[in-house]
Formats: structure tokens, C-alpha cells, sequence
């Protein structure tokens, strides 16, 4: 089933069911006398939309650019990271805690149950009091939470900030109304400890309205505890909101009349529009493993008991595969933002690395299994911030931070699309120009992913990858010292490298640098052939050939920067030199793709969450299933409790599934479901054929199951069968479609599933 259950009470954040509607984030925490429902609100980001513009370098510019160049090529990375220094410009801001809602009653009993039902996405709480359901609906744009009285009960409604300067809360009949300031400014802790959080006359304002009726009843006073009889219900719906100032005059209003809509619709037309809503997206998708001993436990405990005996629970994969796509449909959803380093949940002010788009792996990870898994849509949010970075803030950073044209984004971005090197950073993250180029990666898997891409959308895309390629022609240097083309100043994100002794981190070029800009080529390729020219497409792609071949260490390693340098961390959590393997998918040599398992086998197998997941991606796409399962397999073990000597960063599950960095971080769940697709499955474009291969990386644990909703290359839907021997693959398609599975080939044409078994002589049509 897929459902997280408790039998205890949530005593903090990382113990509390997760809601969202892409709009709104929620944690419910529930306790035999109280329910608190913390709510973040999607656009509650410190700063305004002029922050980026206020953060750009303030010394950046072409000779700064050439005295970095000039520094490097006279073999001193040390002053180079020096002087990049000064290509910096301010921090990212920061994705804010908002509101908390309570309901307490005199406590009636000690006990509690409480369950998250992922394909309703609804919370319930169940106390000797009565029975609780919480849902954030997309359709409505609330959230809504209901009470019904198992006996006579007066329940106390409260409404708090949990950010913000004069913060004004009321309450009068049926209407919680609070009013709050945000931050101006918000910088990391670790930037300034002291006063990381301020305030100004241009912070802007914010606003919830949470509305109450009692169903059969004329009215309520939520000012007063509310007196519930046996049977009756009383439902709250809180709508949030934030607006620039000159427009804080409207928000309130807006709020009501959401609320007002809301209330009027009732308690069954918005569960039942929510439950729609949600199945819609996540009902068409699912991977069903066996159930052992430890399945009916509670979750918690399940997590607790996994790493010592994951044989008695072999369906927790499955559960954590569910809760990896409800985690993503409830924090991206077109219209709002995408889903952050957080997803849409935050309980920290300064939040951990501001809650940002981190955007040299975590923002993507996010995405990795969106369109595999049939969430197309999900996707959307983070191509708007891309199309909006690339006509605005990141051709700003290009001609202010370097002068040059075209549009670039660096490591970090915010809701305003902060473009620019973040200030106060070591270059070895902060200095690296590669992050709007990894983003248009995505464009290229909605192409893949698609029977039929929308011909406006491809013109989009093509506009946005035109400017970046003007960025890299500009960029690129024909012939740098080793005769190479070359990409200087490069990082390869966030390692660093030992020069006489002390690390630093740029260098010519790296392995990534050549990878991405090899999927901007083809993704540049993929939209002619489209119909949509990218212009100056066939220079890059000639000054990419130009560039330093992937190349081996003495060890047998893949070579991460221009040339075999010694490592400041062989075991560094990011793999950033392996993405040409995996997500990228470059095609690679035989020596290459021996050095990048020669390169893992170096890393080992204990990591963060997010890089376990990293890694095990790319040994499933190496086809070593079992190395693959070991990552996954500690990526699902408790994050707490590990005992001495265990290593500071240890990825693993808090008691809410939430996946641990340590701290949480939603790329570590969403890794985690990309890394079984890989184990699922594999497609590939050979001309007009779709190539399929299931059960690609198939671990020993996993002997029999079934996936439903795969999506391959050219938008073919896969399902898959498997019990040991046998495996039965089905094939859809929205449009006709040649295909080869196990060397088989075959027309799959809509509306006529085609069925193929591995004991079958030959395909079999239903």
C-alpha cells in the first residue's frame, strides 16, 4: 500500500507528513492534543525581483575574465581563484518559513495514528478525540484540513507567523486574517552568523486567510474555541499569498475571495476535485515489489529495521518510488516555481543553503525521473525559470560578470532567477558558468521523452539554446597552452584539485565542461532537424571536437579536469567528470566508460543522500545491477542512529522518508526513484526506432514485480513483468512508432498494445 503510517506522535519537523499543491507546501505534525499544519508559501522568497540586478559583480568584466585567463596560463591556479574572486557578486535569497496553523482540544487519551495516503495525497490523524484530514489542493489553490468529533470537543483555532516584521494576526467570525513583512535579505549563516536576516523599507508583504464553517451549522467564531458535537465537522481552508508592494492593497482580498470559493465549493467538491487532480499524475505510474514481514510495520520503523534485514521488506523500494513523485507533483506544478533544494518545504530561517536551485546537480536530480515516470508537467516550472533566466538575469551576468553576449547561470539561482557567481564563495562552486547550460539538458529530455513535442515549445527552446550558444562561442578559446580548445576559468563543481600542496580549483577545461556542451550540440542538433536552426550550432560543435578527448589517469581513473591532477578528496560526493555516463548519456569508448567504473569503485559506496543516488544511476547505466542496489540500498537506511564512526555526511531516510544530505534535501528522494528507472529500464533512438531494453540493471533482491507508466524514448509507454524466468514487457503509443525489443522489431501502433514475453516464440498483438 502506499501509504506512510505512525503510531506515535510527530515531535518534530522530520517526523511530519508532507502536502503540497505546487502553490503551498504543508508539514502536518499531530499529537494526541493538537494538529499543527506548518505552512510554506511557494512564493515566500526574501528580496524582490530586483535582487538579482543588486547582486551582480561589482568588478567583473572582460579584463577581470583575461587576468584570471593570464594567471592560469602562468601555471598559478592559486591567484586565478584569487582574482575570480572578484567575478562574484552577492548570495542567492532565500525560500522562507511562513505560517503555522494549530488546532489544540483537551486531550481525551494518550494514543494517536497518523498516515499520509500518497495516491490521495492526504494526510489523516486520527485521536480518542476525533479524526483529522489534511490535503493542499491544487485545483483550489488551498489548503484544507477537517475535524470531525467523534464526541463533544471545543477546539481552539490559532494562526502564527513563522517569518516576517509587523506581523498582524485577527480573528473575527468565520476569518483568520494575518498580515506580515518578509525579509529584504536573507544570506546563509555561514555567511554572516550575526544578523543573516534583515529587514527594509522595500521587504514585502505577505498574507493567510484561513476560513472555517461547520457543516450544517449557520456559522463559527473562530476567535473562540469551537464546540464540536459527535458527527459534526468543522473544515478550515488557508489560502496564502505575497505580493510586491505597490500591490499589498489587493492581496487580502484576493486571499478572501479564494477562500470564499473554496468554502462555498464544500468539503466533498474539494476532496473529490483534489483526488482527480492528483491520480491524474500519479496513478499512471507505479512499481509493485513483493511484500515481506516488515511491510506492515510502521514506516519509522520499517526505515529503522531496513539496514540490518532489507530482505523482510522487499516492497520498501516501491514505497520510496511512490513517495518520490508524490514528493515532486506537490512541489511543482505549472504555474509556481520549481521545486527547491527543500521541494516546497522549509521550517528554518536562515534555511539550509538559503533553500535555492542549486543548479550543479541537485536542481536537475530533481528532474531526472519526471519524464521517465509520466510527469511531463512537473517539469514546466523549472523550463519557465530557464526561459526567464535566459531573457533576462542571465544575459545581465554574461555582459556584466564577463562582457560578453549571448546568457549564462552560475551554481546558484533563486525565484528571481539570480544569474551572477555568488559573492563570499569558494570558486570551486561558486566561480562555474555551467548551470543554465546543464538546465537546457532538460529541454533535450522533453524532446526525447515526447511522441509528438509542440512545435511553439521547440521555438522556445531553440530561442533559449541560441542564446547560450552565443555565450560559448564567445567564450570558448580556440587554442588555449595545451593546443587545446578550452573552457578557462573551469571548475568541475565542487572539488578541487592539489597545486604545490594546497587545493584549488580552476583549471582549463573538465570532463563536464566537454559533456555538456556535447549535449548542447546535440541538443541544438535535435531542434533543426525540428525545423528550428540554432544559429552558430555547427561552430560549437567545431570547438567542441577541438577540446581535451576524455582521457585515463595512471590509476585507470577518468582524468576530471584538462590533465591527470591529484585530487583534494578522492571520495568527494560529487562525481561531476562521470555525467557524460549518466544523466548526460554521451556515447563513450570502451577505455572511457572502464575509467568511470574504475573512478567509482574509487568513491565507494558511502556518500549523501543525493550522491548515493548519483552513483548508483551510474552503475545501473553501466549495467552492474548489484553495485547499483548497494547504493540504494544505504541511500534507504536511517539517516540517525548510525553509532560511532560513522561518516558526518550519511545519506539515508529521516522518520517522514524525507532523504538526508544530512539535512534533508528532496534531490536525495527524487535520485533515489531516477536510480530505479535505470534498474527498470533503458531506450535509445536508433533513427526512427525506439530501442527498449528491460530489466537493464535488475538487482538478485528484486526476483519478481511489476512497473507500469515507464516512459521511453519517443514517448513510448512501458510496462513490465518479471518472475524470475519470465518477463513480459507492453508496449503504447500515442503514435505510430517502430520499436525493438530483445532484437525484435515491431510497429506499435495506438490503440493496440503490443506484448512481448522473454518464453514467448514470437510477439503476440492483444
Amino acid at each position: 500500500m502506499n501509504r506512510l503510517r505512525y503510531g506515535r506522535a510527530a515531535e518534530q519537523w522530520l517526523d511530519g507528513l508532507p502536502l503540497g499543491n505546487g502553490y503551498q507546501g504543508v508539514v502536518c505534525l499531530g499529537r494526541p492534543d493538537s494538529t499543527t499544519l506548518l505552512v510554506n508559501e511557494g512564493s515566500a522568497w526574501s528580496g524582490d525581483a530586483g535582487s538579482p540586478a543588486r547582486g551582480l559583480p561589482v568588478h567583473g568584466g572582460a579584463g577581470t575574465l583575461a587576468a584570471v585567463r593570464e594567471a592560469l596560463d602562468a601555471g598559478d591556479p592559486a591567484r586565478a581563484g584569487v582574482l575570480a574572486r572578484d567575478l562574484q557578486g552577492s548570495h542567492c535569497q532565500a525560500f522562507l518559513p511562513f505560517l503555522g496553523l494549530e488546532l489544540s482540544w483537551e486531550a481525551l487519551g494518550p494514543g494517536i495514528s497518523r498516515e499520509l495516503d500518497l495516491d490521495a495525497a492526504t494526510a489523516t490523524h486520527v485521536v480518542e478525540a476525533g479524526r483529522q484530514e489534511s490535503f493542499a489542493s491544487h485545483p483550489h489553490r488551498v489548503v484544507v484540513h477537517r475535524f470531525t468529533a467523534t464526541r463533544p470537543v471545543a477546539v481552539t483555532v490559532t494562526l502564527g507567523a513563522r517569518v516576517g516584521r509587523d506581523v498582524d494576526v485577527r480573528a473575527t467570525g468565520d476569518e483568520i486574517v494575518a498580515r506580515l513583512r518578509l525579509p529584504s535579505d536573507v544570506v546563509s549563516d555561514w555567511v554572516d552568523p550575526v544578523s543573516p536576516v534583515r529587514y527594509g523599507s522595500d521587504s514585502r508583504p505577505g498574507a493567510g486567510v484561513v476560513r472555517g464553517w461547520i457543516e450544517g451549522a449557520p456559522g463559527v467564531d473562530l476567535a473562540s474555541p469551537v464546540a464540536l458535537e459527535p458527527g459534526q465537522s468543522l473544515t478550515l481552508v488557508v489560502a496564502t499569498g505575497t505580493s510586491d508592494v505597490r500591490a499589498s492593497h489587493r492581496l487580502i482580498a484576493a486571499l478572501r475571495r479564494r477562500g470564499r470559493r473554496a468554502a462555498a465549493d464544500g468539503y466533498p467538491t474539494l476532496a473529490a476535485h483534489h483526488r482527480d487532480d492528483v491520480a491524474a499524475l500519479l496513478a499512471p505510474c507505479a512499481l509493485v515489489l513483493p511484500e515481506g514481514p516488515h511491510s506492515a510495520l510502521d514506516t519509522d520503523l520499517r526505515v529503522q529495521r531496513w539496514e540490518r534485514e532489507p530482505e523482510a521488506d522487499p516492497a520498501l523500494p516501491a514505497l520510496l518510488f511512490s513517495y518520490g513523485r508524490y514528493l515532486l507533483v506537490q512541489s511543482s506544478r505549472p504555474g509556481g516555481l520549481p521545486a527547491n533544494l527543500q521541494g516546497i518545504w522549509n521550517d528554518e530561517l536562515p534555511p539550509p543553503w538559503s533553500s535555492d536551485f542549486t543548479l550543479n546537480i541537485n536542481t536537475e536530480m530533481t528532474y531526472w525521473a519526471a519524464e521517465p515516470t509520466g510527469l511531463a508537467e512537473c517539469v514546466d516550472p523549472l523550463v519557465d525559470l530557464l526561459v526567464r533566466i535566459a531573457h533576462t538575469t542571465g544575459r545581465d551576468a554574461a555582459r556584466v560578470t564577463y562582457g560578453l553576449p549571448g546568457w549564462v547561470a552560475h551554481h546558484n539561482s533563486d525565484a528571481w532567477g539570480h544569474a551572477a557567481p555568488v559573492g563570499d564563495g569558494d570558486p570551486s562552486w561558486a566561480n562555474w558558468p555551467m548551470g543554465g547550460t546543464w538546465l537546457c539538458a532538460h529541454l533535450l529530455e522533453r524532446i526525447r521523452h515526447s511522441a509528438r513535442p509542440d512545435d511553439a515549445w521547440l521555438a522556445e527552446a531553440a530561442w533559449v539554446v541560441a542564446g547560450a550558444v552565443e555565450f560559448w562561442l564567445a567564450w570558448i578559446r580556440p587554442a588555449g597552452p595545451a593546443g587545446f580548445a578550452d573552457t578557462a576559468p573551469a571548475t568541475s563543481p565542487e572539488n578541487r584539485y592539489l597545486h604545490g600542496g594546497a587545493p584549488v580549483a580552476l583549471a582549463a577545461s573538465t570532463a563536464m565542461d566537454r559533456a555538456l556542451l556535447e549535449t548542447l550540440v546535440e541538443l541544438s542538433d535535435q531542434l533543426g532537424r525540428r525545423g528550428h536552426r540554432v544559429p552558430g550550432a555547427d561552430r560549437l560543435a567545431s570547438l567542441v571536437s577541438r577540446m581535451a578527448p576524455y582521457a585515463v589517469t595512471p590509476a585507470g581513473t577518468l582524468v576530471e579536469w584538462d590533465r591527470p591532477l591529484e585530487e583534494e578528496d578522492p571520495r568527494h560526493r560529487h562525481q561531476s567528470h562521470l555525467a557524460a555516463v549518466f544523466p548526460l548519456r554521451r556515447p563513450l569508448p570502451p577505455a572511457v566508460l572502464d575509467a568511470a567504473r574504475a573512478t567509482l569503485e574509487a568513491k565507494g559506496t558511502e556518500s549523501t543522500g543525493w550522491s548515493l543516488a548519483w552513483r548508483g544511476c551510474l552503475w545501473a547505466r553501466m549495467g552492474d545491477a548489484e553495485a547499483a542496489w548497494e547504493c540504494a540500498r544505504r541511500a534507504m537506511r536511517p539517516a540517525t542512529g548510525a553509532g560511532d564512526g560513522a561518516p558526518r555526511h550519511r545519506g539515508g531516510l529521516y522518520p517522514n522518508l524525507f532523504s538526508a544530505h544530512p539535512p534533508y534535501q528532496i534531490d536525495g528522494n527524487l535520485g533515489l526513484v531516477a536510480l530505479m528507472v535505470e534498474m527498470l529500464l533503458d531506450s535509445r533512438a536508433d533513427g526512427d526506432t525506439v530501442v527498449i531494453e528491460p530489466l537493464p540493471a535488475l538487482p538478485a533482491s528484486w526476483p519478481s514485480g511489476s512497473v507500469r507508466g515507464l516512459v521511453a524514448t519517443g514517448g513510448v509507454r512501458v510496462d513490465i513483468d518479471w518472475d524470475l524466468a519470465v518477463t513480459t514487457v507492453t508496449l503504447t503509443s500515442p503514435v505510430p512508432r517502430p520499436a525493438r525489443v530483445w532484437g525484435r522489431e515491431f510497429m506499435v501502433t495506438p490503440g493496440t498494445p503490443v506484448v512481448f514475453s522473454t518464453d514467448a516464440a514470437a510477439a503476440a498483438v492483444r
